[in-house]
């Protein structure tokens, strides 16, 4: 009678059966780890392809902005140029000016002091300085005081207006000097002076006006006749 161990083939196909589902399990991680590494891969390629396009954007967005900022620095070179020359041409423009509201010039000035310079005696000039631009001051040496005064009042009431609001001051010097002959001192009086003016070049022809109940300078040109309103229509 032939006998069969039922047990045995049982626990064989149970080992079959677990080695089976081991190798199931087994192949169902790799599959899944395989997965995993894939989609990290893609993740990995999606984001290094979106960074990269970024960056690149971000170098045109760079070289644009550099681009501009380099035609902003020209423009703003350009235009302080262009002020630096508009004031140039300005500054020579007023320098133009000036020469021509004082054309009589300094040649003009000197003729004109010269020829009021009293005939006969003995004015001496040390120093004509212009302090401001139409502030004169005429500084000197005479042996009479008088010659002062006529020098002044040549100047104020002779010049057409050239020279307004003449002011004088007149101090006395005292000076001992030696005779070489007889070796005595010997006493010399001299007046210094100081003339201040308004030098009012472009003023010519137009002298002040005489003040309310005084009479015009004689030698000044008469003041020109205010003409009549016109006559109302009827």
């Amino acid at each position: 009678m032939i006998k069969v161990n039922l047990l045995e083939g049982a626990a064989d196909t149970r080992a079959a059966t677990r080695a089976t589902k081991a190798a199931a399990k087994t192949t169902q991680q790799v599959l899944l780890l395989a997965g995993a590494l894939l989609a990290l891969m893609i993740a990995v390629g999606v984001d290094f392809f979106i960074s990269n396009a970024a960056l690149s954007k971000a170098q045109d967005e760079l070289a644009e902005q550099q681009r501009q900022a380099a035609e902003l620095k020209k423009n703003r070179e350009q235009k302080d140029a262009l002020e630096k020359q508009i004031k140039s041409v300005e500054e020579r423009i007023k320098i133009i000016e000036d020469l021509q509201k004082t054309q009589q010039g300094p040649s003009k000035l000197l003729n004109l002091i010269n020829a009021k310079l009293p005939a006969g005696g003995s004015v001496r000039l040390e120093v004509i300085r212009q302090d401001k631009q139409d502030s004169l001051t005429i500084d000197g040496i005479a042996d009479n005081p008088d010659l002062v005064s006529e020098f002044a009042k040549g100047l104020e009431l002779g010049s057409d207006g050239l020279f307004q609001s003449v002011g004088l001051s007149v101090s006395r010097q005292d000076e001992k000097i030696k005779n070489e002959e007889d070796d005595t001192d010997r006493l010399v009086t001299t007046y210094k002076f100081t003339i201040t003016t308004r030098y009012t070049p472009t003023l010519v022809g137009q002298p002040a006006a005489p003040a309310a109940g005084q009479q015009p300078a004689p030698g000044s040109a008469p003041a020109a006749p205010v003409p009549a309103p016109p006559a109302a229509p009827k």
